[in-house]
């Protein structure tokens, strides 16, 4: 019901130390290919470590950014994404997520600034969820159940509607 959008999207497989043992997976990623434009967003909703989420998020995009420009010599040269002209690096997360941390959220985006050519931008950005929104999923598989059927369920509308309306941090 949300064309374009994908959930746990393996990001930086293989990289990093093999010790943790643990998937590096991007919450939700949207593509759109009109555009050539992605979304990667970190979903934060029981969480109360906003740069931590902003740490996660910039290091899926330097797996992104590896991965593009050593394109050549790794077999991810097909799929649309690798040809993305802008990538979005976005957390989002209620809006007392983000007290009293605008100084390290502009930071972090500064640190975005050597992504910047005729080939590829990246941005970060902090969204809070819309007014008194509060998730109605406890996980991922409550989604599937919910929104992965031919009709849209109430729980599946609220979600496309917190997403259209998005409050930048």
């Amino acid at each position: 019901h949300m064309e374009g959008w994908f959930n746990q999207c393996p990001a930086a497989s293989g990289m990093g130390d093999p010790s943790r043992n643990r998937q590096a997976n991007v919450d939700l990623v949207h593509w759109d290919a009109s555009a050539s434009r992605a979304r990667m967003v970190e979903l934060k909703i029981n969480s109360d470590d906003p740069e931590a989420a902003l740490r996660q998020i910039l290091r899926y995009g330097a797996a992104y950014f590896f991965c593009r420009t050593n394109g050549k010599k790794l077999p991810l040269g097909g799929r649309p994404l690798m040809r993305a002209r802008h990538v979005s690096l976005e957390v989002v997360a209620p809006y007392e997520y983000y007290r009293d941390r605008e100084t390290c959220i502009e930071r972090m985006r500064d640190s975005l600034s050597f992504v910047d050519s005729a080939e590829l931008s990246m941005s970060l950005n902090a969204f809070a969820f819309p007014g008194n929104f509060k998730p109605p999923f406890k996980n991922g598989r409550e989604v599937k159940e919910k929104c992965q059927g031919p009709d849209l369920t109430e729980e599946g509308r609220m979600v496309i509607d917190m997403f259209e309306n998005l409050i930048p941090v």
